[in-house]
């Protein structure tokens, strides 16, 4: 009798060393959560851990929906409507098929044209390389035809990636990387691509620059519009088939 009480003693003073030893770790633990918690409070950077790798914001493409292309090939084969967009980035044709998604580079296409499948307005494109150009450096890609006249009018959209330039320890600079796209506009003078000037436009329209000037005065028209401008080039090459 005297060992089984000395025997109940002895297990219940392990039981509870052994439920304090458990409740000590359980407060240390919960005590250290609670001090991680409060670290740095109010602070959403954590000084010299590198943010996650870059992410690149936006997409290269002309036109965000696909839409239905007819497109002449430089080996004389077409392709005839399918869903297509094209990658501004890649100079490259997405295309639709029943056997999945198809890539065809644009070096391959001589012309093709979109019909946008919300507006169902159509865009008429020719490879830009079929040009000469006013300056040495080629150009990759199409140019919309925006008016075509004795001095056509072209739309040329690029996209360009502006990377990433965040700085860790001064915490300043972008984290992901931009796509940014823009038009330039050409006009078509003896087969020749030539970027429109920024400054005095009209001056490309020699002996009928002022007859022009007076057409933007009077329709209060800004050259700056696509619309307008477009405008300026139908009167300039009706006036002077005249």
């Amino acid at each position: 009798m005297k060992k089984n009480i000395t025997l109940l003693m002895y297990v219940g003073l392990f039981l509870t060393a052994s439920a304090q030893s458990n409740d000590k770790s359980y407060l240390s633990n919960r005590y250290s959560l609670e001090r991680m918690g409060t670290i740095g409070a109010g602070s959403n950077s954590v000084p010299g851990l590198p943010p996650a790798n870059p992410e690149v914001i936006g997409d290269g493409f002309s036109k965000a929906n696909f839409s239905t292309i007819q497109a002449l090939l430089y080996n004389n084969q077409t392709i005839s409507d399918l869903p297509a967009k094209y990658d501004l980035l890649q100079d490259e044709l997405y295309f639709q098929t029943k056997q999945g998604l198809r890539v065809l580079d644009g070096t391959h296409i001589k012309s093709y044209s979109f019909i946008d499948s919300i507006t169902k307005k159509k865009s008429n494109y020719i490879n830009s390389k079929e040009f000469k150009l006013a300056t040495s450096v080629p150009l990759k890609g199409f140019f919309e035809i925006l008016y075509d006249g004795k001095m056509a009018l072209f739309k040329k959209e690029e996209a360009t990636i502006q990377k990433a330039n965040y700085h860790v320890a001064l915490n300043v600079g972008r984290q992901d990387h931009h796509v940014n796209k823009k038009s330039f506009y050409y006009y078509l003078q003896d087969d020749t691509a030539i970027k429109l000037p920024s400054k005095s436009i009209t001056s490309i329209f020699g002996d009928q620059k002022a007859a022009v000037d007076r057409y933007i005065k009077i329709n209060q028209l800004d050259i700056k519009n696509e619309r307008h401008l477009i405008s300026v080039f139908e009167y300039y090459n009706q006036f002077s088939s005249n």
